[in-house]
């Protein structure tokens, strides 16, 4: 699916970094102003989205605002990176501030951040620096180092190798999806992890139902009471935690796959809101309790209660992604990540 890369909310440098960065990504790139969104065009589906903004002492231009605003619902399901472009004269930390008000919109989807600014010139580069520009700049075919153009663009060529580096080892949406939903279909049993408000904490097995929605995910487990339900009562903060039976992988390297997911539960009684659709996850005979034979499900109380998990983030680890090109740990939303920390 690529990258969708928005610049805006002009022509000029916050166009020419968005293009630089576009160059080096080595992938399917689309790049488009912000005004070709005005009129609320669907982003489609993408790999990576990476918005860039000029930005000046006034902040955010008002255009880049609304265009993340308008596509808020698109944005927050998708993984986001953003760059901003400052104005002569404004100081990269006060250009850092103005990135606030795009990561309030974002939330979770922002994986990376990046201001530009001021220039390093040629002469003020490292003997290391310069290696890392001459590297670049043979990989993108550029002559020369291109660091005396107005912005320290060796920054942008960092970041833009950050970025592809990580986009090569993601899986794509539509793909982790697929593995997800065939990693959940396998397991029947999970760790359900609750805590005390004096933060004691308590790990139950407990059978588990995924179910899957176009826009998220949902565990339901059928309960008989007990400890658990007192704690959710108080704090329904929850972690999950589901995985195989390690197995032997090529070379003598041991294979493994799990899934650890947090979320926030529900305890659903007969007549509650989306107590149906528990019911649809465990339809007879599963629906039963511990002892009850599969032909006396009708013996079942009428009034069995369900929790329900709204995941929040699932975090998966499979060794055998890597033979297939991938990082071994995949999450979903994506894993912020730090300014200053390599993607790896």
């Amino acid at each position: 699916m690529g990258v969708l890369l928005i610049y805006g909310p002009r022509h000029g440098l916050t166009e020419a970094v968005a293009r630089r960065i576009a160059g080096l990504l080595q992938t399917e790139v689309s790049v488009r102003p912000v005004a070709e969104f005005a009129a609320g065009a669907p982003l489609g589906d993408h790999d990576l989205i990476v918005i860039g903004t000029a930005v000046d002492r006034t902040g955010v231009p008002p255009t880049t605002l609304s265009f993340i605003d308008d596509h808020g619902h698109e944005l927050r399901g998708a993984q986001v990176a953003l760059f901003t472009v400052a104005a002569h004269g404004q100081s990269r930390a006060a250009q850092a501030d103005t990135l606030q008000p795009l990561r309030d919109r974002l939330g979770g989807a922002v994986i990376a951040t990046r201001t530009f600014g001021a220039p390093k010139r040629e002469a003020e580069l490292t003997a290391e620096e310069r290696l890392v520009v001459l590297d670049v700049h043979t990989q993108a075919g550029w002559p020369g180092s291109g660091v005396d153009s107005g912005i320290d663009w060796l920054s942008v060529d960092a970041f833009a190798l950050e970025l592809r580096r990580f986009a090569g080892t993601l899986m794509p949406a539509d793909r982790l999806r697929e593995h997800l939903a065939t990693f959940l279909s396998s397991q029947t049993v999970a760790t359900l992890a609750t805590a005390s408000p004096e933060g004691e904490p308590r790990a139950t097995p407990i059978e588990v139902r995924p179910w899957l929605t176009p826009s998220g995910l949902r565990l339901y487990f059928l309960t008989e009471g007990g400890r658990k339900l007192q704690n959710l009562a108080r704090n329904p903060r929850v972690s999950v935690a589901m995985h195989e039976v390690h197995r032997g992988g090529r070379g003598g390297h041991q294979a493994y796959r799990g899934l650890q997911l947090t979320g926030v539960a529900t305890v659903l009684s007969c007549g509650d809101v989306g107590y149906a659709e528990a019911e649809q996850a465990y339809p007879p005979p599963h629906r039963l309790e511990p002892g009850v034979h599969s032909d006396d499900w009708r013996a079942v109380p009428h009034d069995r209660r369900y929790i329900r998990i709204d995941v929040t983030r699932a975090e998966l680890l499979d060794t055998h992604l890597a033979t297939l090109g991938y990082r071994t740990r995949q999450t979903w939303p994506p894993e912020p990540i730090h300014e200053t920390a390599p993607i790896r």
